[in-house]
């Protein structure tokens, strides 16, 4: 299990997050900068596991495809939830991306709230929004590069 203490790096690498995504009320634009916010967390964990990270071109992978390249990489086993999260988020960015449908959409947002809320905040239905989330989930990836690069 990861440790929580908060070094200066990691207070650092959280405020950037705080930095870029736009107020919570704006949902939409959360998850679409969410999302590019744990993809590039991803490209650099996995820039970080490689022997020769050079010889990658990280821009060429799908986010699906990053998110099970750096899964594979952990060397910690107790993340499912982390992981699990990350696709759920994915999936409702794909949504509002790709699809009209409202129905849909709603299902991947209440899908990645639900999952996301219970397994990150105890589920606690006052951060059972995307902001909360999305800041929730990039933190724990914060924490789990930082230890898992670190030993």
């Amino acid at each position: 299990m990861t440790s929580r203490i908060l070094t200066r790096e990691r207070i650092l690498e959280i405020m950037k997050c705080y930095d870029h995504l736009p107020e919570p009320e704006n949902r939409e634009m959360t998850i679409l900068k969410g999302h590019l916010l744990i993809e590039t967390r991803l490209k650099g964990y996995i820039a970080r596991k490689l022997p020769t990270p050079d010889g990658c071109n990280f821009d060429r992978f799908r986010f699906s495809q990053l998110t099970e390249i750096a899964q594979g990489l952990c060397t910690s086993r107790h993340q499912g939830n982390l992981w699990h999260s990350i696709q759920k988020l994915n999936t409702l960015r794909n949504r509002l991306s790709h699809e009209l449908d409202d129905v849909r959409l709603s299902s991947a947002l209440e899908d990645f709230l639900d999952f996301h809320t219970k397994h990150f905040f105890n589920g606690d239905s006052e951060h059972r929004n995307v902001h909360d989330c999305v800041v929730s989930l990039y933190s724990s990836l914060v924490h789990l590069v930082e230890e898992d690069t670190n030993h």
